[in-house]
């Protein structure tokens, strides 16, 4: 994860180069690049992750080989995007002299080299294999 640094606290982040989606105070706003992840039921599948007290393993196929993405129940959806070769994350504290109150959140962009349609088949295989491990966390039932 990158840290943002810019001045420039007009421009929308929507028009930032390459958007594809971005994060404030922990709410998902995705482009529709990301749309596969806008369902998931990302409460319930923190919750199921903070029973087990420990952190998830994703196995994701992808077309430039294997990749393994790791999740923690307290884990915002920008570290797992982090994870992900076609994504861009930046940390965007806001202004310097905002205050505590003003918020932070996430811009993710599409990493250089990557095309939109690589990032969508990624967050297709990424969407598959968070649905395959809540399924998996539901059914085992709370630990022993």
């Amino acid at each position: 994860m990158k840290t943002l640094e810019s001045d420039d606290y007009e421009t929308p982040v929507e028009e930032f180069p390459g958007y594809v989606g971005h994060t404030w105070d922990g709410e998902f706003f995705p482009g529709p690049e990301l749309e596969a992840l806008s369902s998931f039921d990302w409460d319930a599948y923190r919750e199921l992750i903070d029973e087990t007290n420990r952190p998830r393993q994703l196995g994701m196929a992808l077309a430039g080989g294997a990749l393994d993405v790791s999740i923690n129940a307290y884990d915002g959806i920008a570290s797992l995007l982090d994870q992900c070769p076609s994504v861009e994350v930046w940390l965007d504290a806001g202004p310097p002299d905002a205050g505590p109150a003003s918020g932070s959140g996430c811009i993710f962009t599409l990493a250089d080299g990557a095309t939109e349609q690589q990032l969508q088949r990624e967050m297709v295989v990424l969407r598959a294999a968070l649905d395959a491990d809540l399924l998996k966390l539901s059914s085992e039932g709370p630990p022993r």
